[in-house]
């Protein structure tokens, strides 16, 4: 896999709102794996990033997984869309002109961890459910997908 950089190919929605694919990591466990905000390095947050124009959103999400959290595996459950406000500050923060992002999120089964990855400045943190929607609190729009996943009983997870 290779690790891309840039925003030229990143696609929107006919809203303008900027396709963002992300993933929660799950290990053997049931532990989901959080990774230090790239801009906020005391605050965790999911593996996620722009959907580029030449892969399709599981795509996106399984390389924003690789590149982020240096982690690969399968996707094992698709969530509901969801979407994140950005204020006209953070947008221009982040490159973006969207105001808004549309998410794609998926359940990811962990099949390998990297000892080097792209963003192997990150942090990586295995928790536990609870923990990991408490520690996700202040990014509301990935705690309540947490929550979504802790509440479908079909999904092997450490619910404490």
């Amino acid at each position: 896999m290779t690790a891309r950089t840039g925003r030229a190919k990143q696609v929107y929605t006919a809203d303008g709102e900027r396709i963002v694919g992300g993933t929660i990591p799950i290990d053997d466990k049931g532990r989901i794996l959080l990774i230090s905000s790239s801009s906020h390095k005391d605050r965790w947050v999911l593996p996620k990033g722009g959907h580029e124009c030449d892969e399709t959103i599981e795509e996106t999400a399984i390389r924003e997984s690789w590149e982020e959290a240096g982690v690969t595996g399968q996707i094992i459950k698709e969530l509901p869309v969801t979407k994140k406000a950005h204020s006209k500050f953070v947008a221009k923060t982040i490159g973006t002109q969207a105001l808004v992002s549309e998410l794609h999120f998926f359940v990811f089964k962990v099949i390998s961890i990297d000892d080097k990855w792209p963003e192997s400045n990150r942090k990586r943190k295995w928790v536990k459910a609870k923990e990991a929607i408490k520690l996700l609190s202040s990014r509301p729009e990935l705690s309540t997908l947490v929550e979504y996943v802790v509440s479908d009983s079909t999904i092997q997870l450490d619910r404490e």
